[in-house]
């Protein structure tokens, strides 16, 4: 294994770019979560719709203290680790989404999404823009990942939906 890279030897250039976009899905899906219809959720979980906007609020305000210790927080871990631990925490955060309705464990879960939510998508981004190998791989990269953005705003309802 080189040691300059967070791929194998064996994994093909052409394959390097989609396995990144393959990864960012958790960190979607994590996010759009996020966006879901308030007023159905507050009814399924039968609480007020205010609770559930202040869950969103909760987890926005997450993302701003999260963006001040960032910088400091990946210079713990080589960047191979720091993916797979992400990675894995967003998955564990999604299955306790998915099988909880409790209030109080739902607060404490956004809370944690609002980190890990964060620090997994902050990482993709320049792996995406040093793939790229372009001029342009900067304005390419940002504009993906507003793509990426606009999807999961309007793509809850696609995720919402694989879970039932």
């Amino acid at each position: 294994m080189q040691h300059n890279t967070v791929y194998h030897q064996w994994v093909p250039q052409w394959l390097k770019l989609p396995l990144l976009v393959l990864a960012l899905f958790p960190h979607l899906m994590l996010l759009s979560i996020l966006h879901s219809n308030s007023a159905f959720t507050s009814s399924f979980m039968d609480v007020d719709s205010d609770d559930i906007q202040y869950l969103m609020i909760l987890m926005y305000g997450t993302f701003v203290v999260t963006l001040l210790v960032l910088q400091r927080f990946m210079a713990y871990f080589s960047v191979k680790y720091y993916i797979l631990l992400m990675s894995s925490i967003s998955v564990i955060i999604l299955y306790v989404l998915s099988v909880t309705n409790n209030y109080q464990v739902i607060l404490v879960i956004r809370f944690l999404e609002g980190i890990f939510g964060l620090m997994e998508g902050a990482i993709f981004l320049p792996l995406i823009i040093a793939e790229l190998k372009t001029k342009h791989a900067k304005v390419i990269a940002y504009s993906f990942y507003v793509y990426y953005y606009a999807y999961r705003r309007n793509g809850n309802n696609f995720f919402t939906e694989i879970k039932h």
